[in-house]
């Protein structure tokens, strides 16, 4: 993989100068976690995402909404894999972490508001996201 010295910090402040970034999805780390990450620059919403392959073997579906007041949301919502067997083996994997790999209530099916950019305005009116 690529190495990169840029910092944690530094990433959160780049994707906060782009009014049109709303949220940041990302899922390496097979957990479900949302956090609401800002900046001097502005600000988005972090959601990180557990795996299909692995525990908890979930994923999400995002929906993004204009509310017509200046703002927007964000709907996810969790899925589970429907195979017993295979949810089974999973669990049992020496490797899944049954703690912190679901989330709390507030990482899995939730509304994420946030301030409606125009261009994030014009996209959805066109349905393009």
């Amino acid at each position: 993989g690529i190495l990169s010295d840029i910092s944690p910090k530094e990433f959160e402040n780049t994707l906060s100068s782009y009014e049109n970034v709303i949220a940041h999805i990302c899922g390496h780390t097979h957990d479900n976690s949302i956090q609401a990450i800002r900046s001097n620059n502005g600000g988005y919403w972090q959601i990180i995402t557990s795996s299909i392959i692995d525990f908890p073997q979930e994923w999400r579906r995002f929906s993004i909404y204009d509310n017509k007041d200046g703002t927007g949301s964000i709907f996810t919502r969790q899925f589970r894999h429907s195979n017993e067997e295979i949810a089974h083996i999973a669990y049992n994997d020496p490797g899944a972490n049954h703690e912190t790999s679901y989330g709390n209530d507030t990482d899995r099916n939730a509304e994420l508001i946030f301030s409606m950019p125009s261009m994030v305005r014009e996209n959805i009116s066109r349905n393009i996201i």
